[in-house]
């Protein structure tokens, strides 16, 4: 049915199976330059500071937002002037802090949960 409709679902794997590869290769090479960073972070129990291993991924313009590619491979996103962080499950959601134009180019945060159903 797929050959019918004009659907090379050869070529598609394999551009699938080739965007995986790249974004592995660019998440080991973050994690290979790795570093402790200590964040301030105002909670609602008070403030405290947070410690993790990872890397800064990039950052808006003027400082305020900065990302980070944790060991773990999660999306750390640090608003410094809130003094908040969050974790994100979407790197298309930086462009909410980013812009669209900078987060092309930024590795994909990876499946953990290959062939779970999304929905």
């Amino acid at each position: 049915m797929a050959k019918d409709n004009g659907v090379n679902l050869s070529r598609m794997l394999r551009d699938a199976v080739t965007e995986d590869q790249f974004q592995r290769t660019a998440i080991e090479a973050t994690s290979a330059t790795a570093t402790e960073h200590t964040l301030d972070i105002e909670g609602d129990q008070g403030a405290y500071t947070l410690r993790f291993t990872g890397t800064r991924i990039a950052a808006a313009a003027g400082g305020d937002v900065e990302v980070y590619l944790t060991e773990d491979e999660d999306v750390l996103v640090y608003e410094a002037g809130e003094e908040r962080y969050s974790i994100l499950t979407d790197v298309e959601d930086l462009s909410d802090w980013l812009g669209r134009d900078a987060v092309r180019g930024l590795p994909a945060q990876p499946d953990r949960h290959p062939g779970r159903d999304a929905g």
